[in-house]
């Protein structure tokens, strides 16, 4: 890297290594994507943030400050709001970014961004259970694919399901499913065995 990129690269290394970055930019490290840049920036930013994942100690307490941090955004949430409920796609985000950050040191390989390839990138490890990672990809997948149809039919709350059966049964027929209640049904299934799981 040349010039101007070599400083900002250097302090945003800096930030993190130096143990200066709050818990949730590390969570956000992890899902961290290049999307643009010439040869040999991809490879050097790809580099550095695999180094700082994979060198970082974890703190005792950092497992309960995730759970506590995911726990807070369900505040005001919607019982079914797809995202942020109990069981909803955080869930399912927070547990893979905290397993990456765990294990990035032991297993480098956990550290792959985007939830379905870092869910089977864990399971390979062996830091979670190949049935685990599965019921979580298709759980996370189906939950995605009814938060995309919510958004499709412009519904106010790009999350929570809606609570009337026309707005339901508009949402199933995008969705290739029978009714409305279909589609609720397997929500509040997915959401309360996302939780327990």
């Amino acid at each position: 890297i040349g010039g101007a990129m070599a400083i900002p690269l250097a302090e945003f290394a800096n930030h993190f290594a130096s143990r200066a970055a709050p818990l949730w930019q590390w969570q956000a490290l992890c899902q961290a994507r290049l999307v643009y840049g010439a040869q040999p920036v991809p490879a050097v930013v790809s580099n550095t943030i695999q180094e700082l994942l994979a060198t970082r100690t974890q703190a005792p307490h950092e497992r309960q400050a995730i759970y506590d941090a995911r726990i807070a955004l369900e505040r005001g949430a919607a019982g079914l709001n797809l995202k942020r409920a109990p069981g909803g796609t955080l869930d399912i985000e927070f547990l893979v970014q905290g397993l990456q950050l765990e294990h990035a040191h032991a297993a480098a390989a956990v550290l792959t961004p985007g939830t379905q390839r870092a869910l089977a990138a864990l399971a390979q490890a062996g830091v979670l259970s190949a049935d685990d990672a599965q019921y979580f990809s298709e759980s996370y997948r189906f939950l995605r694919r009814v938060e995309s149809g919510l958004r499709l039919l412009n519904t106010p709350a790009r999350h929570d399901l809606p609570e009337d059966d026309l707005s339901l049964d508009k949402l199933a027929l995008l969705l290739g499913q029978p009714n409305g209640a279909t589609v609720r049904d397997r929500a509040i299934i997915t959401l309360a065995e996302n939780r327990r799981r």
